[in-house]
């Protein structure tokens, strides 16, 4: 459901901007659909090995790595995050 409403969001917000769409091969969709999927699946069903703790420390360092590959971009960060 949340990949249909994001998609209705995107469809909305190319028709309003009026930006092309882009005509790739279904095939490429399909692909990164599964991975997509395969992913989360993966990482839902090796998260019940893990004890709580670790779940909790790992997803607070979850915003590290997109900060620093940010920052490399050139994005500013406060110093209080």
């Amino acid at each position: 459901t949340s990949s249909a409403i994001s998609m209705a969001v995107a469809t909305l917000g190319t028709s309003l901007r009026g930006e092309r769409t882009v005509r790739l091969p279904l095939s490429s969709f399909a692909v990164l659909g599964l991975c997509n999927m395969g992913s989360s699946f993966f990482s839902v069903r090796s998260l019940r090995y893990v004890i709580f703790p670790v779940k909790v420390i790992a997803k607070s360092c979850k915003p590290v790595p997109v900060m620093l590959f940010g920052t490399c971009m050139g994005k500013r960060y406060p110093v209080r995050k």
